[in-house]
C-alpha cells in the first residue's frame, strides 16, 4: 500500500449463523442442515474487518444491543485491529442467517435489530473522529437518514463517501448523485435506476450515465466488474476460481476497492486488487476466515502477472 489510509465504516454489526444445505428451500419445505457455524458479521462489520486486514486504519460506527452477541462483536473487532464507535440500543444486536448450497451460492435473512437505531445524531456525535478519515464507506443496512448524515459530514469535511447499496432499496436520484462512488452488483444497479433485474450490464451502465449518476463499479461475480464513468464504460475481467462459499465476497471487494482508492491507486488498479481479494475470500467457508490479508492479495497479484 502506498500510504497508511484511514477508513470510516458506518453500518451493521451483529451475529451470523451459517447453515450448509444441499439446496435452497422449495415452498413449504423443511431442510436439514449439514452444519452450523456462528461468527460476528454484517456488511459494515465484514467490510471494516476486511479493510483492516488489507492495511487500513478503520473506525467502525455501529449500534449494538447490550447482550452476548455485542460482546462477541466487540471482542473480534479488537482482535482485528478495528476501532469501534458504538451507540447502544435497548433492542437485540442484529442477527443474520446464511444458507449456503452445494454450489457455494447463498441466501441471507437479516434481522436489523439495534442497527435500525443508528441515527443522524449518532453520526454527528462521531463527527470529530470520522472527520479524520480519508474516505467513508456505507451500505444500506442502516436507516437512510444515517446515510444522509454521512453525506452531510463528508461534504462538510471534504471526505469522499462511497456507497455499497446493499441490501438495495429505491433511493432518490438526488441522493445517489451525492456519493463519490457507487459499488452495486447487477441486481442493485438495476434497482437504483428502475430497470428490470434481467437487464444487460451494458444497458445498466448506459442508464447510469444517462441519469448522470456518480462513477460506479458494477460487480459481476465471476465475470469481473464494469467501470461506469461520465466518459467511459470499461469491462474488467476477474480470475476464475472454484468457489466454496460466496458469502462475504462482495464485502471483500468493496473494502479492497475503497482501501486501494484511499491509498491513491487508479480505479483500474483498485478494481484489479479488489477482484483478487474477492477471489481469495470465496475459497473459504463462512466470512471472517476467508477475508484476505494484504500479503495474500499482493502475493496473488505477483503470481498473476
Amino acid at each position: 500500500m502506498d500510504k497508511k489510509v484511514k477508513l470510516g465504516v458506518i453500518g451493521l454489526s451483529g451475529q451470523s449463523a451459517f447453515f450448509e444445505v444441499d439446496h435452497f428451500h422449495n415452498p413449504s419445505e423443511t431442510l436439514s442442515a449439514d452444519s452450523l457455524f456462528m461468527e460476528p458479521g454484517g456488511k459494515g462489520y465484514n467490510q471494516a474487518v476486511a479493510a483492516s486486514r488489507l492495511g487500513a486504519e478503520v473506525l467502525d460506527l455501529t449500534c449494538l444491543g447490550r447482550d452476548d452477541f455485542c460482546r462477541q462483536c466487540l471482542d473480534r473487532l479488537g482482535k482485528e485491529g478495528v476501532s469501534p464507535l458504538v451507540k447502544w440500543s435497548d433492542k437485540s444486536t442484529a442477527f443474520a442467517t446464511i444458507l449456503t448450497d452445494a454450489n457455494g451460492d447463498n441466501q441471507i435473512t437479516v434481522y436489523a435489530g439495534a442497527s435500525a437505531d443508528l441515527t443522524r445524531q449518532d453520526v454527528m456525535d462521531a463527527a470529530e473522529a470520522l472527520s479524520t478519515c480519508d474516505m467513508l464507506l456505507l451500505q444500506l443496512e442502516c436507516p437512510v437518514e444515517t446515510v444522509e448524515a454521512a453525506l452531510d459530514l463528508g461534504e462538510k469535511y471534504n471526505i469522499p463517501v462511497i456507497l455499497n447499496p446493499a441490501p438495495v432499496k429505491p433511493l432518490p436520484l438526488s441522493l445517489i448523485r451525492r456519493f463519490s462512488l457507487i459499488i452495486p452488483n447487477r441486481h442493485e444497479a438495476a434497482t437504483l435506476v428502475g430497470m428490470p433485474e434481467h437487464s444487460t450490464v451494458d444497458s445498466l451502465a448506459e442508464a447510469f450515465r444517462t441519469a448522470e449518476l456518480p462513477p460506479a463499479v458494477i460487480t459481476l461475480g465471476s465475470e469481473g466488474a464494469m467501470l461506469v464513468g461520465p466518459t467511459r464504460i470499461q469491462r474488467l475481467a476477474s480470475k476464475s476460481v472454484l468457489a466454496q462459499d460466496t458469502t462475504g465476497a462482495g464485502d471483500t471487494f468493496c473494502a479492497a476497492l475503497v482501501t486501494r482508492l484511499a491509498a491513491g491507486a487508479h480505479i483500474e488498479e483498485a478494481v484489479a486488487f479488489a477482484n483478487v481479494a474477492a477471489s481469495i475470500s470465496v475459497r473459504h467457508s463462512h466470512v471472517l476466515d476467508g477475508l484476505p490479508y494484504l500479503g495474500d492479495v499482493e502475493e496473488a497479484l505477483r503470481i498473476n502477472r
